[in-house]
């Protein structure tokens, strides 16, 4: 009889704290974890970003400029026409490159 009435304890007591514990209310606010993580990555990525890439890209896409407008002193010098478009696409590129860091984290924002 006593382990019968220990069981019904038992069971009883556990029964009680699990329904306890399902009727708490929790206030769990994706929005704001997210909002915090973003800011901790931002913090962590714009250095880097606008210390070590953009001038990485700005110097390649400087050296490819050089070599396009060397290619087309050399094609005008043997008398073929010149192609100046893709110039113009990698001065705009290098432009766009160099100010990302002003323009670009506002749009990222």
């Amino acid at each position: 009889m006593k382990k019968k009435l220990s069981r019904f304890g038992v069971f009883g007591a556990s029964t009680s704290l699990i329904v306890a514990s399902i009727s708490q209310n929790v206030f769990a606010d994706p929005n704001s974890a997210l909002l915090n993580a973003k800011s901790q990555l931002e913090g962590q990525a714009t250095p880097i970003v606008n210390n070590v890439i953009v001038p990485i890209c700005a110097v390649i896409l400087v050296i490819i400029t050089l070599v396009a407008i060397v290619k087309s002193v050399v094609e005008y010098r043997r008398g073929s026409g010149v192609d100046l478009g893709h110039i113009v696409v990698l001065i705009v590129g290098i432009i766009l490159v160099i100010t990302f860091p002003n323009w670009g984290w506002a749009l990222i924002n």
